[in-house]
């Protein structure tokens, strides 16, 4: 059954994960306004998540749905009690049916445009990469 369009921004969030590179993403979704954001991961823990979904609410404020494809970070205790504690409903995809979490998981190549997806893609996560570099060497 598909989600109700939200009312507003930041109402229903979709969240996946994946790998490029052998470097690990959050790719983060907003249903309302089309809107996406891509979080490079030191690792795939649940808490790295979190944090990562916490930056996102700083930014943002906090929001009403996340949506994803209930993979271990998102099944596990941890991320329970952070739903919990944050008054967010968690609904997870069917691995079977994923069409609720879809417009995560494909956001990507429709942001980027139809004809050149695969290369933009490339070239936008090789800038991340760099970029997360550059950063640990000035903080270094």
């Amino acid at each position: 059954m598909p989600l109700e369009t939200p009312s507003r921004p930041w109402e229903r969030i979709g969240v996946a994960l994946f790998a490029f590179n052998n470097k690990d993403f959050l790719i983060t979704f907003d249903y309302f306004c089309n809107y996406w954001e891509i979080d490079k991961l030191n690792n795939t823990l649940a808490s790295t998540v979190i944090v990562k979904l916490n930056s996102h609410f700083a930014r943002y404020g906090y929001l009403d749905q996340v949506v994803s494809d209930n993979g271990p970070q998102f099944d596990c205790q941890e991320f329970q009690k952070f739903a919990e504690t944050w008054d967010v409903e968690h609904t997870p995809s069917s691995p079977v049916d994923s069409k609720a979490n879809r417009k995560a998981e494909f956001s990507l190549r429709f942001s980027l445009g139809r004809s050149t997806s695969a290369v933009k893609l490339r070239k936008f996560l090789t800038c991340i990469i760099k970029k997360q570099k550059k950063s640990a060497i000035e903080t270094a």
